[in-house]
């Protein structure tokens, strides 16, 4: 199914065609009338795609959906943007607003934001950089992210201790707590620092749902994980998405450079060499660290020397050439008729087939799109925007029975 703005599935899974904003379907149930959605958004706010709804920057890739198609989320999204002047990059996909830096709180989820500040004379400095309260210093509670604050505590003998109705507990041998044996290699961080999951080979499978049984990784295809020793497979490495709890698959990645599809552009000035969906390039907004999605929009065509891999719209937008004449406006450059990719197609390639109005499906569509059904006006030199309507102000007689 082709349609005019995008298409999306009802309830019982049968596709259908929608509009943008507040465009309205028309009766061949594919194309749109109205002009393109034009509403803008602060710029701390980041627009829903195909909807007129603006929601907080801060909001996207944190895991939770807030646009109606949940672009907010969108995988390769969180994975290959940088964030925008004025937020902090958590390193874990989400944006902060750079006040909330150093505020005692851990809003990036990962204490990134609350490394390298500056400590006061009631706080302790975690090794990471973070400040905690100088009471949380050896509480038996984890506060900082590499547990520095309980480590080199006074020494207690776990082996005498009943928390929580459980007895027999050992000690981990450099922070404060306290585990059962059998919480030894089960997956979990329970000596805050990793030790009791040293030396332990957990596999997981393709899905990164399923544990397999403790065996040996394959050095061949999977990667090992510094610190859980986790087996992760081995193109897992530095994709720009964080698998390990560690982090470690994601570090020292300076010298891979990822290989970017067609359909994306790569940002050689980030530290992974992250790839950003293409048509972000040239479309007025920095995606890459030192915006070189954005230099030589004017002069260059799109992709470079790969001319035939991409297509230009006259927004200086960058779709793939396989966009190109397929039925959808992507490239959204003309409010009042299609968008510079559905133009020109040639004979049986227009974007919309009208075989009842064109001939040999040649001719220009513009007026199928804009014009509005059963007004009154004549908006099509043939007439079908007001052929088979009903008039509004007409009264059945006596003998006649509205069927309507």
């Amino acid at each position: 199914m082709k349609c005019g703005d995008y298409c999306r599935l009802k309830a019982d899974g049968q596709p259908s065609c929608a509009c943008n904003g507040e465009r309205r379907l028309n009766s061949d149930n594919r194309t749109c009338t109205g002009d393109v959605d034009s509403k803008k958004c602060a710029e701390n706010e980041f627009k829903c795609l195909h909807f007129d709804r603006c929601i907080n920057y801060e909001e996207t890739c944190d895991g939770y959906n807030d646009c109606p198609i949940h672009d907010d989320e969108d995988e390769i999204y969180c994975s290959t943007r940088s964030c925008r002047p004025g937020y902090f990059a958590c390193g874990n996909g989400l944006c902060i607003p750079e006040s909330k830096r150093c505020n005692r709180k851990n809003d990036c989820s990962n204490f990134a934001d609350e490394a390298n500040c500056t400590c006061s004379e009631e706080e302790f400095r975690c090794s990471t950089g973070a400040c905690i309260p100088l009471r949380a210093r050896c509480d038996h509670t984890q506060d900082c992210a590499d547990a520095s604050d309980e480590i080199g505590c006074p020494f207690r003998n776990c082996s005498e201790l009943n928390e929580f109705g459980m007895t027999g507990l050992v000690n981990c041998p450099t922070t404060s707590q306290c585990i059962l044996p059998a919480w030894k290699c089960d997956g979990r961080d329970d000596c805050f620092d990793g030790w009791d999951e040293k030396d332990c080979s957990v596999e997981f499978d393709a899905t990164r749902t399923s544990v397999g049984p403790p065996g040996k990784c394959d050095t061949k295809t999977q990667f090992v994980c510094a610190t859980t020793r986790t087996c992760m497979p081995k193109h897992w490495q530095c994709d720009g998405q964080e698998d390990c709890g560690d982090g470690s698959d994601e570090k020292n990645c300076n010298q891979k450079m990822r290989q970017c599809t067609s359909y994306e552009f790569q940002c050689v000035s980030s530290p992974n060499k992250s790839c950003i969906p293409v048509e972000n390039r040239c479309d007025g907004q920095t995606d890459c660290p030192n915006g070189e999605d954005e230099v030589g929009c004017q002069t260059e065509e799109c992709g470079g020397a790969e001319t035939n891999a991409t297509f230009r719209c006259t927004n200086h937008r960058c779709i793939p050439m396989a966009w190109r004449c397929d039925g959808t406006d992507d490239c959204m450059d003309n409010a009042r008729s299609l968008g510079s990719d559905e133009v020109d197609c040639g004979d049986g390639k227009t974007s919309m087939h009208l075989p009842s109005h064109c001939a040999d499906e040649s001719c220009t569509v513009a007026c199928e799109l804009t014009a509005v059904l059963c007004d009154g006006i004549k908006d099509c030199d043939s007439g079908f925007d007001e052929e088979n309507c009903a008039s509004l102000d007409r009264s059945c007689k006596k003998n006649e029975v509205d069927v309507q």
